[in-house]
């Protein structure tokens, strides 16, 4: 169906056979993205790798963070990093069992999210304005030519800032991309995944799929690619889809594995209100809100 709101002609794809037919015969057609005053500014003039135009610079831009932070080894080499957050959270959860406090677990999900990649990213765990955060880090670097490093297990790592740094630093031959401050900041911010001994369950169906809600099945969206895509598709599919299932995998085995959970007052999973809010991620609209507990 097309629209024109206003002066933009806007397309919408309500089915699968559309999406298939527009992201593959005709996907040079839908490569670029809308532009508004409010996603430039948030993005230092969309020099970051969603919202910048298609061409050369997306190319340089999403080829160094694929390069160096989302690759599969890449992503792999950050094992350590995940578990130890994981691990965090599965002790503030602990904590509420025996509190018996009420858990906001989408407050959970993107404290854990925000640490993980902040941490790979640009090496700390970042509690304030990541604007105010980088120009200090910069001013830093810049005057002492000093590597923030991550160290993982024994080897020591650069992480995606310090990589960035020192590209725009040595100009090298293989990235021909001008590398100012803002468009590393907006990279960076455009990055935005154990042995469970011996009561091992089996999560096979849980992983790489997603649930129908309406049917109750579990939709596996590496087959059903345009029935179901969370991570997009075609040229502008996300490059961080394996950096993302990695950490939400082993996120939902230690969450099924170590606690029971409950809605507060005696709610009924069917009751819940599943309305999303419409934005950059499209989150649900009412938090999720559970009772934690141990298994009996």
């Amino acid at each position: 169906m097309l629209l024109h709101l206003g002066q933009k002609p806007t397309m919408f794809i309500s089915s699968a056979d559309a999406a298939e037919e527009a992201l593959t015969k005709h996907d040079s057609y839908f490569v670029d993205r809308p532009k508004s005053t409010f996603i430039g500014r948030l993005t230092y003039n969309f020099k970051d790798m969603t919202f910048s135009p298609y061409g050369e610079y997306w190319r340089q831009a999403r080829f160094i963070a694929v390069s160096h932070l989302l690759s599969k080894k890449k992503v792999q080499s950050f094992r350590s990093v995940r578990e130890e957050e994981i691990a965090r959270m599965m002790k503030n959860l602990r904590e509420s069992c025996v509190s018996g406090a009420i858990v906001c677990l989408s407050e959970a999900f993107a404290t854990l999210t925000n640490d993980i990649i902040s941490l790979v990213a640009i090496g700390k765990r970042v509690a304030i304005e990541i604007d105010e955060y980088l120009d200090s880090i910069f001013e830093k670097a810049l005057k002492s030519q000093e590597m923030i490093n991550l160290s993982i297990g024994n080897k020591l790592h650069r992480n995606l800032l310090d990589i960035l740094l020192g590209l725009q630093r040595e100009k090298t031959t293989d990235i021909d991309l001008d590398l100012d401050l803002d468009s590393i900041k907006a990279i960076i911010l455009s990055v935005g995944i154990r042995d469970f001994g011996k009561k091992r369950k089996n999560f096979g169906p849980f992983l790489n799929s997603t649930v129908d809600l309406k049917k109750g099945q579990f939709v596996d969206f590496n087959n059903e690619q345009f029935a179901f895509s969370p991570f997009g598709y075609g040229r502008r599919t996300c490059p961080g889809s394996g950096f993302a299932l990695v950490i939400a995998e082993l996120t939902i085995a230690n969450l099924i594995r170590n606690f029971d959970f409950a809605l507060p007052n005696g709610g009924k999973p069917e009751e819940l209100d599943m309305t999303e809010v419409f934005g950059m991620m499209m989150p649900r609209k009412i938090p999720l809100l559970v009772n934690v507990s141990l298994p009996n």
